[in-house]
């Protein structure tokens, strides 16, 4: 690894000393759940189902929320799930039960309107 890169001063953004280094690795992909969440369109009283909730996907199911979104979360992890629970979202499922959508469907409360789906690596 080199101790040192050249890059454009374009790809640069000065960073004020009152924000720490965690802090500051989480903006790549702060904006990037945020990208997704406003290229949905989200806004209040929505289903969004977040498939994959670590650091993007918790992300993105907190600005979600933070909008308005019924938030439904899937995630193999079952304290990842727990997680999500304890952060707020309506409900979270194991991507591997067989009645994953009638459960998700069940939970939007919302029979006639669209499930938007955010899928995160």
């Amino acid at each position: 690894m080199a101790d040192y890169v050249v890059v454009p001063t374009a790809n640069l953004t000065v960073m004020p000393d009152s924000i720490g280094f965690p802090e500051i690795t989480l903006i790549e992909s702060a904006g990037a759940a945020n990208h997704a969440v406003r290229a949905l369109g989200v806004s209040a009283g929505d289903t969004i189902v977040v498939i994959g909730t670590g650091g993007l996907g918790m992300q993105a199911a907190r600005l979600a929320l933070a909008r308005g979104a019924r938030v439904v979360a899937v995630d193999t992890d079952p304290a990842a799930r727990q997680r999500c629970i304890d952060a707020g979202t309506h409900s979270a499922f194991d991507p591997a039960d067989p009645g994953l959508v009638e459960s998700i469907r069940t939970t939007s409360d919302r029979t006639n309107s669209p499930i938007r789906i955010v899928i995160t690596p």
